[in-house]
């Protein structure tokens, strides 16, 4: 089971907390790959918190885009959602950070 929770209470500041196990970790990894490899019209675009891969028990959803150009990753809030902007760079390093294989 993965878990998407959107909080006030870490240090008095909003936040995203997103528990996964490994099976999710490795999605998400493969689909930053996909998002570091697409091109610029929204090919690889995923969504966190759908009740796909990643629940939200707040109804919170995460839309996940690359980045325009070498802009710096970010994250908007846009109503009841966010965005998660990634840059190319980053989106490659998210793609190296699955889970450990012993």
């Amino acid at each position: 089971m993965s878990l998407l929770v959107y909080t006030h209470s870490y240090q008095d500041r909003e936040a995203l907390v997103l528990a996964c196990d490994d099976s999710t970790l490795e999605w998400l990894c493969q689909n930053f790959g996909l998002l570091a490899q697409s091109g610029p019209r929204g090919q690889a675009d995923f969504i966190l918190g759908d009740g796909g891969r990643v629940r939200s028990e707040q109804g919170i959803k995460i839309c996940v885009k690359l980045a325009d150009g070498p802009a710096l990753s970010r994250i908007i809030r846009e109503d009841d959602r966010f965005i998660f902007y990634v840059s190319r760079n980053d989106a490659r390093r998210f793609q190296g950070l699955g889970p450990v294989v012993n």
